[in-house]
């Protein structure tokens, strides 16, 4: 048991001092190759510890069978061991000799010797016996001792000689392992002498806490230093790199990060990786006249004053300054979710700066659009039109310096009579699909109530905008909570005038639309502030409501505005010459100039000019946004392209819903593109108060284009006056006419063509057996 007692020792030392060497997966010398050649070494030695503790509590007992497969075991580990330290050697001195070579292959063929010795032992006893139960020297053990005697002596003095010829490190290096090999030359050769005592196992021992200070610790130091430069100098270029992407003004990144964030994404978008997300891009009003006024001191400052307020806005996002006076913001994950809130966040706490001395700043912003946007660059394209849009309104607002004369300006189409004119026009045609359009609204809020229950249930709200009721369950409670906590002061009469409970359904019943009405307050947001909403009930069975229950549409007003204001069609009418890329049809001048070489062509044909409108498209572009408006627009146009061969014409856009057409006049082919035109309206759904109007005008010698394009126009908003009669020929008389003659030529009209066909004469134009001649 004593015997054992040096290498129980020289095994705890090992764990204890190259535990990270052994164990630890994320340890690593510079020099990888020697740190294996290390960690083979250790091993090696593991071996030989646990076989020479074997040995000394075997030895005792009187079954030799087991000490003579442990002694083998140790011979075996004693020739690994001594090719563990070659490699090591080598590996660690980072020779490529001669002499690092003749080492790694004489311990190869020294391992395999003592492997063939130890299997031979057990048939001719060369190295040990086991005689009379006690332990034997034989010449092969001898000289096997002796021979590891030669090579760690012979490496030793290598080592040495060399120590003379290098500088500092190396030096350091070749001197350490000259005094290990040494130390293990007398170690073995002591085991020579004294065969029965654990002396290699104590110059083990040695030699392993030599390598540790002087040869592990080292390195392990020197390669932490190593590491903390090379750390240090990644840091320093990251430092670099980052002033290089950041604008030294304001300290968001700047255009050149911009760029490598594009390239970034349309690889992404490329590759199908990329995910949802909007672009938002504020401009600062003013910046120009600011310097120019003040100095750029000043108009440095009103920069990071700006730059303060979106920073705000955006705590945990990247911002870019992409040039001067413009930022650009890229929303993903909750902000993209959230992107309609921020959106009106922002723009009401502008809209209090309006007439002071604080930033005014536009914002517009654009979704990704899958399998229509290629690139970052058009959705950058769509969120810079429309922040141009808001930049005009924040213009025209200049001067105003009360936040509700503001807000009033914003909500003007909140004017009871324009809405209820349009919800007219919506029930007039669509009487059995009226709640679908408050179903496609867009809502903010959802509720319904049970008035003969006295309880309400909320179908939908938008998330973290309103501010909202505790649990409470019945519709007064409601009424009362809404009163006391949710509607502006100012706006409680009319929000109880709308919702008191006396005579509900008989006061629905006799409105202007039978079982609908609504009413426009204010309504507090969560943040404390307030926003002007249109509130809608509806019911009846008609409606698919059940009988004493009615159903409550909170809009936020300011969004319909928005949608309007900020969402268009496409990058490509940033700029408009020739062609319209919606709708493929010529503009403006464009027109005219074909338009007059094809009448010049036939100067004695019946030429006329066609101006289509139609009506409440604005209506139909707030209810269901610009997407789908564009679409309708687009499909319009490509109804009139194909017609304008059949008519022998040319087709034109000039903005918004108003199209026109050259063609000869036949009335027949008019009133079959009108009704082509309503077709493809009425296919989109709920649709019947966008009827086309038609105003025809005459091509007279000597008239300009454009003055018979004003002539044509007058004639279609005439039409639009009347929603049953969709055609008007201009008439030199026809802003003149009064209101009995109108009606008298009207109703003659009327009774001779198409209910929805009213026309005005031209002089020369006779009515002959129901058709113009």
């Amino acid at each position: 048991m004593l015997y054992s007692l040096v290498s129980i020792v020289a095994l705890i030392v090992l764990f204890i001092l190259d535990y990270d060497v052994l164990f630890d997966k994320n340890y690593h010398y510079k020099n990888k190759e020697a740190y294996k050649a290390y960690r083979f070494l250790l091993i090696s030695l593991i071996v030989y510890f646990i076989s020479d503790i074997c040995w000394g509590l075997l030895n005792n007992v009187d079954s030799k069978i087991f000490v003579e497969i442990d002694t083998a075991v140790y011979f075996v580990a004693m020739s690994v061991v001594l090719l563990g330290w070659f490699r090591f050697v080598a590996k660690y001195l980072e020779e490529e000799n001669i002499f690092s070579k003749i080492m790694i292959a004489i311990g190869y063929l020294f391992m395999v010797a003592g492997i063939a010795l130890v299997i031979i032992n057990f048939f001719i006893p060369i190295l040990f016996t086991y005689e009379q139960q006690v332990y034997d020297n034989n010449i092969g053990r001898n000289i096997y001792l002796l021979t590891q005697v030669a090579m760690y002596f012979a490496t030793s003095v290598y080592a040495l000689v060399i120590t003379f010829s290098k500088k500092s490190d190396k030096k350091r290096r070749y001197f350490t392992i000259s005094i290990v090999g040494l130390v293990m030359a007398i170690s073995i050769s002591f085991q020579f002498l004294f065969p029965l005592l654990p002396i290699y196992a104590l110059g083990c021992l040695l030699c392993l806490s030599l390598i540790h200070i002087f040869i592990v610790q080292t390195t392990k130091n020197d390669y932490q230093e190593s590491l903390g430069r090379e750390k240090a100098q990644i840091e320093e270029l990251q430092n670099v790199k980052q002033l290089a992407y950041l604008d030294s003004l304001t300290g968001v990144k700047n255009k050149h990060a911009y760029v490598e964030l594009e390239a970034l994404i349309d690889e992404q978008i490329r590759d199908k990786t990329n995910e949802e997300f909007a672009v938002f891009i504020f401009d600062l009003n003013d910046l120009k006249a600011i310097n120019d006024t003040y100095g750029h001191e000043i108009g440095d400052k009103y920069i990071i004053k700006s730059c303060n307020l979106i920073k705000d806005l955006f705590p945990t996002l990247d911002i870019y300054r992409f040039g001067g006076d413009e930022f650009v913001v890229i929303l993903t994950k909750e902000y993209y979710q959230k992107r309609f809130e921020i959106l009106d966040t922002f723009n009401l706490k502008i809209e209090k700066n309006v007439g002071t001395t604080e930033p005014l700043i536009a914002v517009g912003f654009s979704d990704f659009i899958p399998n229509k946007d290629n690139t970052l660059r058009s959705v950058f394209a769509r969120a810079d039109e429309r922040m141009y849009a808001r930049k005009r309104i924040l213009k025209e607002m200049g001067g105003v310096l009360d936040n509700e004369v503001v807000q009033n300006h914003l909500n003007i189409i909140s004017n009871s009579n324009s809405r209820l004119a349009y919800y007219e026009t919506f029930y007039y045609f669509n009487k059995n699909n009226f709640i679908n359009i408050l179903e496609n609204s867009s809502a903010d809020e959802i509720i319904e109530i049970d008035l003969k229950n006295d309880t309400f249930r909320r179908f939908y709200h938008v998330e973290g905008k309103y501010f909202l009721p505790p649990v409470i369950s019945s519709y007064k409670d409601l009424v009362d909570f809404t009163v006391d906590f949710i509607v502006h002061p100012d706006d409680k009469g009319i929000y109880l005038d709308l919702m008191r409970q006396d005579g509900f359904f008989e006061r629905l019943r006799n409105s202007k639309i039978p079982n609908f009405d609504f009413a426009h307050f204010r309504y507090k947001l969560q943040n404390g502030k307030y926003r002007y909403v249109e509130q809608c009930i509806i019911t009846g069975e008609e409606n698919g409501i059940e009988e004493g229950k009615i159903r409550i549409y909170v809009i936020d007003v300011h969004n319909l505005m928005t949608r309007q204001s900020y969402v268009s069609s496409d990058e490509n009418n940033l700029i408009s010459i020739g062609r319209d890329p919606l709708t493929g049809l010529l503009t403006g001048k464009e027109f005219f100039a074909h338009a007059q070489d094809i009448i010049n062509q036939n100067p004695s044909d019946d030429w006329c000019l066609l101006a289509i409108d139609i009506n409440h498209f604005k209506l139909f572009d707030e209810w269901f946004g610009r997407d789908k408006g564009d679409t309708l627009l687009a499909t319009i146009g490509a109804e009139l392209a194909d017609s304008k061969a059949e008519m022998n014409g040319i087709a034109g856009y000039f903005g918004q819903d108003n199209f026109v057409l050259l063609t000869k006049f036949d009335m027949v082919k008019i009133t079959n593109l009108y009704n082509k035109i309503r077709k493809h309206i009425d296919s989109f759904g709920m649709t019947g108060g966008l009827l086309p109007a038609i105003g025809v005008a005459m091509v007279d010698e000597g008239t300009s284009l454009n003055d018979v394009y004003n002539r044509a126009t007058i004639a279609a908003s005439k039409s639009k006056e009347d929603i049953t009669k969709k055609i008007f020929i201009y008439n030199n008389d026809l802003q003149n006419l009064t209101e009995n003659e109108y009606q008298i030529l009207s109703e003659f009209v009327k009774a001779m063509q198409n209910d929805e066909i009213t026309f005005y004469l031209q002089p020369q134009c006779r009515i002959s057996n129901g058709a113009i001649v």
